[in-house]
């Protein structure tokens, strides 16, 4: 829960989560396991045409899920 740096060639940033979401669900042969961290972003990217915007207040999120069909 602590804020993540992002950095790179085209990103200088911060993101600051939120609390987690988690859900799982098991029915023998499916199953679904899925985390989800919503936060808000400062800092900047580098649009396509190489200038910078800034990304501060933007709302986003990252998630790490694993289905099993």
């Amino acid at each position: 829960m602590r804020p993540w740096r992002i950095t790179g060639p085209r990103a200088e940033a911060e993101f600051r989560p939120f609390p987690v979401r988690a859900a799982s669900t098991s029915l023998l042969v499916v199953s679904n396991d899925t985390h989800q961290c919503f936060g808000g972003f400062t800092g900047r990217a580098r649009a396509d045409d190489g200038s910078w915007v800034d990304v501060d207040g933007l709302t986003g999120w990252a998630q790490e899920a694993r289905n099993r069909w």
